[in-house]
Protein backbone atom coordinates (compact mmCIF):
# COMPACT_ATOMS: atom_id res chain seq x y z
CA UNK A 1 0.00 0.00 0.00
CA UNK A 2 1.52 3.27 -1.07
CA UNK A 3 2.53 5.74 1.94
CA UNK A 4 0.12 8.63 1.29
CA UNK A 5 -2.85 5.92 0.51
CA UNK A 6 -2.39 4.61 3.95
CA UNK A 7 -1.98 7.99 5.69
CA UNK A 8 -5.53 8.99 4.31
CA UNK A 9 -7.04 5.55 5.57
CA UNK A 10 -5.49 6.27 9.41
CA UNK A 11 -7.10 9.98 9.19
CA UNK A 12 -10.39 8.88 7.97
CA UNK A 13 -10.37 6.26 10.45
CA UNK A 14 -9.52 8.99 13.20
CA UNK A 15 -12.25 11.06 12.03
CA UNK A 16 -14.75 8.68 12.68
CA UNK A 17 -13.76 7.66 16.02
CA UNK A 18 -15.55 10.56 18.02
CA UNK A 19 -19.32 8.92 18.66
CA UNK A 20 -18.49 5.78 18.64
CA UNK A 21 -18.95 3.16 21.93
CA UNK A 22 -16.10 0.83 23.21
CA UNK A 23 -16.68 -1.87 26.25
CA UNK A 24 -14.13 -1.36 29.36
CA UNK A 25 -13.27 -4.44 31.93
CA UNK A 26 -14.77 -2.35 35.04
CA UNK A 27 -16.33 0.46 34.02
CA UNK A 28 -19.56 -0.18 31.26
CA UNK A 29 -19.27 1.25 27.71
CA UNK A 30 -17.60 4.46 26.89
CA UNK A 31 -17.92 7.07 23.78
CA UNK A 32 -15.47 8.90 22.41
CA UNK A 33 -15.94 12.40 22.55
CA UNK A 34 -13.20 14.02 21.04
CA UNK A 35 -9.94 12.40 19.66
CA UNK A 36 -6.62 14.57 19.04
CA UNK A 37 -3.89 11.60 19.25
CA UNK A 38 -3.21 8.40 20.63
CA UNK A 39 -2.27 10.49 23.80
CA UNK A 40 -5.20 12.67 24.14
CA UNK A 41 -8.96 10.66 23.86
CA UNK A 42 -11.73 12.57 25.71
CA UNK A 43 -14.56 9.78 26.62
CA UNK A 44 -17.91 9.85 28.50
CA UNK A 45 -18.50 7.02 30.91
CA UNK A 46 -22.18 6.18 29.48
CA UNK A 47 -23.43 5.10 33.22
CA UNK A 48 -22.32 7.62 35.27
CA UNK A 49 -21.97 10.37 32.50
CA UNK A 50 -18.65 11.37 34.29
CA UNK A 51 -15.19 12.05 30.95
CA UNK A 52 -11.80 11.91 31.63
CA UNK A 53 -8.80 12.06 29.20
CA UNK A 54 -7.41 8.85 28.19
CA UNK A 55 -5.10 7.12 25.58
CA UNK A 56 -6.11 4.63 22.64
CA UNK A 57 -4.10 1.79 24.19
CA UNK A 58 -6.28 2.34 27.91
CA UNK A 59 -9.27 2.01 24.89
CA UNK A 60 -8.46 -0.96 23.11
CA UNK A 61 -7.75 -2.73 25.57
CA UNK A 62 -10.88 -2.27 28.25
CA UNK A 63 -8.62 -0.46 30.74
CA UNK A 64 -10.10 2.93 31.08
CA UNK A 65 -11.58 3.37 34.78
CA UNK A 66 -14.38 5.29 36.08
CA UNK A 67 -13.59 7.44 39.23
CA UNK A 68 -17.13 7.77 39.91
CA UNK A 69 -18.06 3.95 39.91
CA UNK A 70 -17.85 2.20 43.34
CA UNK A 71 -15.04 0.00 43.88
CA UNK A 72 -15.03 -2.93 46.69
CA UNK A 73 -18.20 -4.17 45.73
CA UNK A 74 -18.18 -6.82 47.50
CA UNK A 75 -18.27 -5.32 50.57
CA UNK A 76 -21.82 -3.82 49.81
CA UNK A 77 -21.05 0.11 50.11
CA UNK A 78 -20.49 2.85 47.59
CA UNK A 79 -16.39 3.47 47.58
CA UNK A 80 -15.40 5.48 44.82
CA UNK A 81 -12.17 7.28 43.79
CA UNK A 82 -13.92 10.18 42.65
CA UNK A 83 -12.89 13.04 40.39
CA UNK A 84 -10.86 15.69 42.02
CA UNK A 85 -6.98 16.71 42.76
CA UNK A 86 -6.43 13.10 44.40
CA UNK A 87 -5.23 10.04 43.07
CA UNK A 88 -4.44 6.92 44.08
CA UNK A 89 -0.86 7.19 41.91
CA UNK A 90 -0.16 10.39 43.55
CA UNK A 91 -1.03 10.16 46.83
CA UNK A 92 -0.52 7.28 47.47
CA UNK A 93 0.25 7.46 51.49
CA UNK A 94 -3.51 8.80 51.82
CA UNK A 95 -4.72 5.92 49.26
CA UNK A 96 -3.41 3.42 51.40
CA UNK A 97 -4.70 4.71 54.83
CA UNK A 98 -7.97 5.07 52.82
CA UNK A 99 -8.53 0.99 51.65
CA UNK A 100 -6.34 -0.17 54.79
CA UNK A 101 -9.28 1.67 56.70
CA UNK A 102 -11.93 0.44 54.48
CA UNK A 103 -10.29 -3.69 54.96
CA UNK A 104 -10.47 -3.17 58.81
CA UNK A 105 -14.17 -2.13 58.75
CA UNK A 106 -15.78 -3.92 56.07
CA UNK A 107 -13.39 -7.10 55.06
CA UNK A 108 -14.98 -10.41 56.36
CA UNK A 109 -11.44 -12.25 56.53
CA UNK A 110 -9.77 -9.19 58.60
CA UNK A 111 -12.98 -8.94 60.93
CA UNK A 112 -12.10 -12.93 61.87
CA UNK A 113 -8.15 -11.95 62.42
CA UNK A 114 -9.34 -8.99 64.65
CA UNK A 115 -12.75 -8.82 65.80
CA UNK A 116 -12.28 -5.64 67.89
CA UNK A 117 -12.97 -3.76 64.58
CA UNK A 118 -15.95 -5.37 64.70
CA UNK A 119 -19.18 -3.04 64.77
CA UNK A 120 -16.42 -0.59 62.71
CA UNK A 121 -18.22 1.90 60.16
CA UNK A 122 -17.28 5.03 58.14
CA UNK A 123 -18.73 8.24 57.77
CA UNK A 124 -20.71 8.57 54.20
CA UNK A 125 -18.29 11.45 53.75
CA UNK A 126 -15.19 9.15 53.50
CA UNK A 127 -16.96 7.16 51.07
CA UNK A 128 -15.19 9.43 48.21
CA UNK A 129 -11.59 8.98 48.40
CA UNK A 130 -10.93 12.65 47.29
CA UNK A 131 -12.75 13.62 51.04
CA UNK A 132 -10.56 11.16 53.05
CA UNK A 133 -7.78 12.52 50.97
CA UNK A 134 -8.42 16.18 51.08
CA UNK A 135 -8.50 15.90 55.33
CA UNK A 136 -5.64 13.48 55.33
CA UNK A 137 -3.46 16.33 53.40
CA UNK A 138 -4.53 18.51 55.98
CA UNK A 139 -3.31 16.71 59.02
CA UNK A 140 0.11 15.24 57.74
CA UNK A 141 2.87 17.33 59.27
CA UNK A 142 6.00 14.75 59.18
CA UNK A 143 6.30 11.40 57.77
CA UNK A 144 5.35 7.54 58.71
CA UNK A 145 1.91 9.40 60.31
CA UNK A 146 -1.13 6.47 61.19
CA UNK A 147 -5.00 7.16 61.56
CA UNK A 148 -6.42 6.70 64.94
CA UNK A 149 -10.05 6.68 65.75
CA UNK A 150 -9.78 5.99 69.76
CA UNK A 151 -7.67 8.89 71.13
CA UNK A 152 -9.75 11.82 70.74
CA UNK A 153 -13.20 9.23 71.68
CA UNK A 154 -12.01 6.42 73.41
CA UNK A 155 -13.85 3.21 72.52
CA UNK A 156 -14.91 4.89 68.72
CA UNK A 157 -16.37 2.54 66.57
CA UNK A 158 -16.80 5.20 63.83
CA UNK A 159 -14.46 6.17 61.49
CA UNK A 160 -14.63 10.33 60.60
CA UNK A 161 -13.06 13.54 60.45
CA UNK A 162 -14.84 14.70 63.77
CA UNK A 163 -13.44 11.52 65.54
CA UNK A 164 -9.78 10.46 63.95
CA UNK A 165 -6.31 12.17 63.69
CA UNK A 166 -3.14 11.37 62.33
CA UNK A 167 -0.49 10.47 64.80
CA UNK A 168 2.91 9.49 64.51
CA UNK A 169 3.61 5.96 64.71
CA UNK A 170 5.17 5.74 68.43
CA UNK A 171 1.68 7.12 69.74
CA UNK A 172 -0.33 5.01 67.49
CA UNK A 173 1.75 1.93 69.28
CA UNK A 174 0.88 2.70 73.22
CA UNK A 175 -2.85 1.99 71.95
CA UNK A 176 -3.04 -1.39 70.46
CA UNK A 177 -4.53 -3.99 72.57
CA UNK A 178 -4.42 -7.70 72.15
CA UNK A 179 -7.59 -9.59 73.63
CA UNK A 180 -6.31 -12.53 72.31
CA UNK A 181 -2.88 -12.72 74.34
CA UNK A 182 -3.91 -11.00 77.34
CA UNK A 183 -6.25 -13.76 79.31
CA UNK A 184 -8.62 -12.53 81.90
CA UNK A 185 -6.72 -9.85 83.77
CA UNK A 186 -6.64 -6.49 83.46
CA UNK A 187 -4.66 -4.85 81.14
CA UNK A 188 -0.53 -5.22 81.94
CA UNK A 189 -1.05 -7.82 84.18
CA UNK A 190 -0.76 -11.31 84.54
CA UNK A 191 -0.34 -14.08 87.38
CA UNK A 192 2.89 -15.82 88.28
CA UNK A 193 1.99 -19.43 89.62
CA UNK A 194 4.94 -19.84 91.42
CA UNK A 195 4.84 -16.80 93.27
CA UNK A 196 2.41 -17.18 96.75
CA UNK A 197 2.31 -14.30 98.75
CA UNK A 198 2.45 -11.24 95.88
CA UNK A 199 1.46 -13.45 92.82
CA UNK A 200 0.15 -10.57 90.63
CA UNK A 201 2.57 -9.08 87.94
CA UNK A 202 2.45 -5.59 86.57
CA UNK A 203 4.57 -5.63 82.98
CA UNK A 204 4.31 -1.95 80.54
CA UNK A 205 6.29 -1.02 78.06
CA UNK A 206 7.94 1.87 78.08
CA UNK A 207 6.93 3.40 74.90
CA UNK A 208 10.40 2.98 72.97
CA UNK A 209 9.96 -1.22 73.01
CA UNK A 210 11.56 -1.59 76.08
CA UNK A 211 8.96 -3.90 78.48
CA UNK A 212 9.38 -2.68 82.06
CA UNK A 213 8.66 -4.87 85.17
CA UNK A 214 6.15 -2.49 87.63
CA UNK A 215 6.76 -4.81 90.47
CA UNK A 216 4.70 -7.80 92.19
CA UNK A 217 1.12 -7.33 94.13
CA UNK A 218 -1.58 -8.99 96.24
CA UNK A 219 -4.19 -8.68 93.96
CA UNK A 220 -4.53 -7.73 90.71
CA UNK A 221 -6.34 -4.08 91.44
CA UNK A 222 -3.00 -2.99 92.82
CA UNK A 223 -1.02 -4.32 90.02
CA UNK A 224 -3.68 -2.45 87.61
CA UNK A 225 -2.84 0.61 89.42
CA UNK A 226 0.64 0.06 88.81
CA UNK A 227 0.45 -0.60 85.32
CA UNK A 228 -2.35 2.76 84.60
CA UNK A 229 -0.04 4.99 86.31
CA UNK A 230 3.07 4.12 84.16
CA UNK A 231 1.22 3.91 81.10
CA UNK A 232 -0.41 7.13 81.96
CA UNK A 233 3.12 8.76 82.59
CA UNK A 234 4.13 7.45 79.15
CA UNK A 235 1.53 8.57 77.27
CA UNK A 236 2.12 12.03 78.30
CA UNK A 237 5.76 11.81 77.58
CA UNK A 238 5.10 11.12 74.20
CA UNK A 239 2.30 13.55 74.01
CA UNK A 240 5.22 16.31 75.27
CA UNK A 241 7.57 14.66 72.84
CA UNK A 242 5.29 15.12 69.73
CA UNK A 243 3.83 18.21 70.67
CA UNK A 244 4.97 20.28 67.69
CA UNK A 245 3.68 18.35 65.12
CA UNK A 246 0.07 16.88 66.90
CA UNK A 247 -3.19 18.84 66.65
CA UNK A 248 -3.72 20.51 70.06
CA UNK A 249 -6.65 18.46 70.00
CA UNK A 250 -4.76 15.62 70.03
CA UNK A 251 -2.47 16.88 72.41
CA UNK A 252 -5.04 17.48 74.95
CA UNK A 253 -6.83 14.44 74.41
CA UNK A 254 -3.62 12.92 75.57
CA UNK A 255 -3.04 14.81 78.80
CA UNK A 256 -6.29 13.68 79.64
CA UNK A 257 -6.57 10.08 78.71
CA UNK A 258 -7.04 7.30 81.62
CA UNK A 259 -6.54 4.24 81.29
CA UNK A 260 -9.56 2.09 82.86
CA UNK A 261 -9.56 -1.23 84.47
CA UNK A 262 -12.48 -2.12 81.72
CA UNK A 263 -10.56 -1.53 78.95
Amino acid sequence: MERHTYHKLCKARVLSLPGQIFPTNYSGNIKIIEYSDANNVIVEFLRSGARKKTTWWYIKNGEVRDRAMPRFNNYGKPFIIGYGEYKPVTHIEAYTAWTSMIKRCYNPNRLTRNPTYNGCKITEEWFNFQNFARWFMSQVRGNAYQLDKDILCKHNKVYGPQYCCLVPAQINSLFIKCNRSRGKYPLGVSRHKDFEVNPYVAVCNDGNGKSCHLGCFRSQEEAFIAYKLFKESVIKQKAELYKDIIEPRVYDALMKYEVEITD
